[in-house]
């Protein structure tokens, strides 16, 4: 008994425990009843953050192969039950019109990223579906760099070679008096 409430007592709480720095912007989109993901982007906090919680029906989870390291759960614009229960019947039966003939939405997910992550998994808590993708499939390409990377704002880079002298006027019109 004491040895439980010792480890319960040493055991971090939800302001330390859920501290991260590095995490995954995931796009997802809901589509003809089913959720997708579309792409994720890295990113990390200069000094370990908290990400805020949600409840909703969808879950998303970062797993190493099958091994699960982190969920976040959250719902589709205009898909979760909104409706409190002082809304009339007639509002309640047009919302449920709405949310069922909802054919398109998008969301972006902010998600830990454990070291380790290879693998990202919808599960829809309603339907029971699982959609699931590689970490390295929906990573972004890396963006070539343009000369003008990095460069002071209002700048540009001086091109390699000068620019083609003009073409010469017709034969019909005189040339333009150059000083």
């Amino acid at each position: 008994m004491h040895a439980v409430l010792l480890a319960a007592w040493l055991t971090p709480t939800g302001s330390a425990a859920n501290k991260i720095s590095d995490y995954l912007d995931v796009q997802l989109r809901w589509h003809t009843a089913t959720a997708e993901l579309i792409a994720a982007r890295r990113g990390h906090f200069a000094a370990p953050t908290t990400l805020p919680r949600f409840r909703g029906r969808f879950t998303l989870i970062v797993a190493r192969g099958n091994v699960p390291l982190g969920e976040v759960y959250f719902d589709f614009p205009l898909l979760a039950n909104a409706e409190s229960p002082d809304f009339s019947s007639e509002a309640q039966v047009l919302a449920k019109q709405l949310r069922d003939g909802l054919q398109t939405a998008t969301t972006s997910v902010r998600v830990p990223l454990p070291a380790g992550t290879d693998t990202l998994s919808v599960y829809d808590n309603l339907t029971r579906k699982v959609t699931t993708a590689t970490l390295a499939s929906l990573l972004a390409p890396p963006t070539p760099r343009s000369p003008d990377a990095g460069a002071a704002p209002g700048t540009t880079s001086v091109p390699a070679t000068p620019p083609a002298p003009p073409a010469p006027p017709p034969k019909d019109r005189p040339a333009p008096h150059q000083p």
